[in-house]
This record gives C-alpha cells, sequence and structure tokens, in this order.
C-alpha cells in the first residue's frame, strides 16, 4: 500500500511541476467553476507532492531523527538544570551576590 502512495505522490508531483499554466487552468475548469489559481499554486501542490513522497518513503529516518533531537533536548535540559544547581550550591558559600560575582569574575580574570 505503501508503494502505491510513494508512485502517486511521485507522479503527481512530476506532473504538476512539468505542465505549463494554460495547461493547469484547462484542467482546472474541469473540475471547477471557480477563477484559475495563480501558478504559484500549482507550484506548490508540486511542492507538497514531493514532500509527501521523500516523507513518506523516508518516514524510518525523519522519526529516528526526531528522536535523536528530541533525546538531545532533554539531556541538554538536565544539564542545564545540574549546572544551575551546582551555582546555588556555590553561591550559597559566600555572604552576598556581589562577593560570589567577584569571586568568579577574578578566576575569569586569572584563568
Amino acid at each position: 500500500m505503501k508503494e502505491i502512495f510513494l508512485i502517486l505522490f511521485l507522479a503527481m508531483g512530476i506532473i504538476i511541476a512539468l505542465t505549463d499554466y494554460q495547461t493547469h487552468c484547462r484542467i482546472f475548469s474541469r473540475f471547477s467553476s471557480k477563477k484559475c489559481p495563480p501558478h504559484i499554486c500549482f507550484l506548490m501542490l508540486s511542492g507538497g507532492c514531493f514532500a509527501a513522497f521523500v516523507g513518506l518513503a523516508q518516514k524510518k529516518y525523519f522519526i529516528d531523527l526526531f528522536q535523536y533531537v528530541t533525546g538531545a533536548a532533554e539531556n541538554s535540559g538536565r544539564i542545564v538544570f545540574a549546572g544551575g544547581n551546582i551555582v546555588k550550591k556555590a553561591a550559597s558559600n559566600f555572604d552576598s551576590l556581589a562577593d560570589f560575582a567577584d569571586t568568579v569574575e577574578t578566576m575569569a580574570d586569572n584563568a
């Protein structure tokens, strides 16, 4: 079933992309009594068919990519949270935030 949709989206994308605007309007007028849309609409339809073709053909790749990105975002959130906790604990050892900021600036200047 997937292969049928792949062939359909690919064929539609190619046919729509390669036909001229007059042909688009002639075919459109057979199905609708409304004014023919601008040519860019047909080109966007063609691009949508190609995008659907690639998305369906590479579905597993896109799902894996989404899972990797989601995992990286979750891990980076945990790292930032842990870093915040470290800074809070380190800052609690100082008398004031100004004293903590001065110490950090001094360490950065000496590095």
